[in-house]
């Protein structure tokens, strides 16, 4: 614990009614300096690796969850329809996504990456598919919309 009595500008000591100018540290009194009031010092780590005392030993990490999957990745032939139900500009949005999706729909999910060389950034196009033809896509559009994929919506896999 620590605590500093320091003047206001007007001259007043903080706390109220304070006789001494003292600094408490872990309950040894030492002397302030009353010339200048010392400004607050914050520091997220309380003993930098630089002053850590001998024989004390660093905090472990913290370690962060994560979660395993297994893919099965490979390139999808450009032929009949899809739905896309989303366009990511973050690709570590695309696995939550992708995740989701495949619990309705199991190998069905397509994920396009389109690089836009000018500006290096890419748009990963989640999509549900391949599907024969274009009714078929539309069934699976309705069925995505209400499970609350709003505004996706069909496309010819062969013009992307």
């Amino acid at each position: 614990m620590k605590i500093e009595v320091v003047e206001t500008a007007a001259g007043q000591r903080t706390p109220a009614n304070a006789d001494a100018s003292l600094k408490l540290v872990a309950g040894n009194p030492e002397p302030l300096s009353s010339s200048q009031p010392r400004p607050a010092q914050h520091s997220s780590d309380p003993e930098p690796s630089t002053q850590r005392k001998p024989g004390v030993a660093s905090p472990a990490p913290v370690k962060m969850p994560s979660e395993l999957y297994a893919m099965d990745i490979q390139r999808s032939r450009k032929e009949g329809f899809g739905v896309q139900v989303s366009n990511l500009y973050d690709a570590s949005n695309v696995f939550p996504m992708v995740k989701k999706l495949q619990e309705s729909w199991p190998k069905q999910v397509l994920v396009s990456i389109e690089t836009d060389e000018d500006y290096h950034k890419s748009t990963y196009r989640v999509i549900l598919g391949p599907f024969l033809d274009a009714k078929a896509a539309a069934v699976q559009q309705k069925a995505a919309a209400k499970k609350g994929y709003k505004g996706c919506f069909v496309v010819n896999l062969e013009e992307m």
